[in-house]
This record gives structure tokens, C-alpha cells and sequence, in this order.
């Protein structure tokens, strides 16, 4: 199977949905990839300084091959508050998710999570002007608001990219 698709058109999160639906065994390789033990949503769609996830709904079919009735298995996760809900519902398969942000060295990658967490405060905002912006939702194909590179009360030094769309705004993450 393959999944193509231009820059921001959500090919990640879809992938990310897919992993998100089953609970997979620990993986003893996790460590050493740095990746998550075991997946959840709210490790692929966390808080963050500039948005909370809410009213979000994750619903799936899943056809098993080792059952004999050929019936797909409809669920779902779902936040409708604060916290993610189906978990406990959801079927066992061995899931490895490794998106690009896994290949990249360590230095380019670290903190962002920290840098994100949505108890910080946004300490220093650089906005991007109209030719940026501009060129932004030319390359993206989509419109922006505002756009701006963003450092929280985390650190002074590392910026994270903020864009606004219909007067919500989305963090790089």
C-alpha cells in the first residue's frame, strides 16, 4: 500500500490514526529507535501550548483474519473532555510506527515536547509578514491566517513554528 499526498494534506495523521486503534505488545526494539513502548493517540495528538484536543474522535473498522466470521470489528477513541477513551476496547496487533521525525539526527528532534507542553507560556512571537505568509499558503496549498516562529518560557533559543487557520492556531507539532 502506498500513501502519497502534497505537504500538510494529513498523510501522517492518518497513518497515526491507523496505529493509534491497536494496542500493540511492548516493543523490545522501542529503546533503541526511541520509540513509544506502547501507542496511544495522546502521544501522536497531544496538548500543546497553543491547542487542546477536544471533541475528537478516532472511528475504525478492523477486519481480523484469525476470527471466522468475516465481520469487521467497528470502534472508536474518542476525547470527548480532557482524556482519550476506547483503549481498553482495542485490538491486539504488533504495530511499529516510525514517521520521518525518527530519522532525523537527535539534535534536529529533541525537545520538542518540552518545548510544546501546553503548561508553558508563549514568551517571544516572531510574525511572519505578508510576502512570507504569502509564499506559505502558495507552497501549502492551503490559507493561513497569521503565521509566526514562536519560543516558549521552556527556552529563549528554540523556536516552534505556529500557523493560524480560521482564527484557531496549530503548532509545528
Amino acid at each position: 500500500m502506498a500513501l502519497t499526498g502534497e505537504n500538510g494534506a494529513g498523510k501522517s495523521t492518518v497513518l497515526q490514526c491507523a496505529a493509534a486503534v491497536y494496542e500493540s505488545p511492548p516493543d523490545q526494539q522501542a529503546e533503541m529507535y526511541e520509540l513509544p513502548k506502547r501507542l496511544y493517540a495522546s502521544g501522536f495528538f497531544p496538548d500543546t501550548t497553543w491547542e487542546t484536543i477536544g471533541n475528537a474522535e478516532i472511528a475504525y473498522s478492523v477486519r481480523d483474519r484469525f476470527k471466522t466470521q468475516d465481520t469487521p470489528y467497528l470502534g472508536t477513541i474518542r476525547r470527548p473532555g480532557t482524556r482519550w477513551r476506547g483503549n481498553p476496547e482495542r485490538s491486539k496487533r504488533d504495530v511499529r510506527y516510525i514517521d520521518l521525525s525518527r530519522i532525523q539526527p537527535v539534535s534536529a528532534r529533541s525537545g520538542f515536547n518540552m518545548l510544546a507542553d501546553s503548561r508553558l507560556k508563549e514568551t517571544k512571537v516572531e510574525p511572519f509578514d505578508e510576502l512570507q505568509l504569502g509564499r506559505l499558503n502558495e507552497i501549502m496549498g492551503r490559507h493561513y491566517d497569521a503565521a509566526k516562529m514562536a519560543t516558549t518560557s521552556a527556552s529563549a533559543r528554540r523556536r516552534v513554528p505556529v500557523v493560524s487557520a480560521n482564527g484557531s492556531p496549530y503548532s509545528g507539532f
